[in-house]
């Protein structure tokens, strides 16, 4: 009994070290593909930040609260690219406007503008400062990030 808890803790540990590891490497690529910040410590920041929403949103995506599509991420950045072109920012079109007009602090003051469960379906409002325009969001229009890096990371996340 003893031996067979010792491998399922080793078997355990082996997964989160070999996943950490993946993680590791799946956030240098991401980072990379961040564009419009210059500063290599402000893109580390930002990777970060843009990956603690990203989990947080796959989290609540896997338990049917976006849209009741346990794929929504995925399935919108294909919604966008079809829509608008294979150029289109998912980032720009798709996840700025989620994060701050439906998911954010301030999402009630823009729903009354907005049809905002026309373009993004029917999800939470969750007022959550998370998803608030961070600084770097606030003072640099220029930022993007690539359309491939939001797949690899939705395709690590599936795994």
């Amino acid at each position: 009994m003893a031996l067979r808890v010792q491998r399922q803790v080793l078997d355990t540990d082996q997964v989160v070290r070999r996943f950490y590891r993946r993680f590791k490497s799946e956030q240098a690529v991401f980072q990379s593909s961040i564009h419009g910040i210059s500063s290599q410590s402000d893109r580390e920041t930002y990777t970060l930040l843009m990956l603690n929403r990203l989990m947080f949103l796959y989290f609540i995506q896997q338990r049917g609260f976006l849209d009741g599509d346990s794929s929504y991420l995925s399935n919108r950045l294909g919604t966008i690219l079809e829509q608008n072109g294979q150029d289109a920012s998912f980032y720009r079109h798709f996840l700025l406007p989620l994060f701050q007009r439906k998911l954010g602090t301030q999402a009630c003051q823009d729903s009354l503008a907005l049809d905002l469960d026309g373009i993004f379906g029917n999800i939470p409002v969750l007022h959550c400062s998370l998803f608030d325009a961070h600084e770097f969001e606030r003072g640099n229009v220029g930022i993007d990030i690539a359309n491939e890096a939001f797949a690899r990371l939705f395709a690590f996340f599936n795994e």
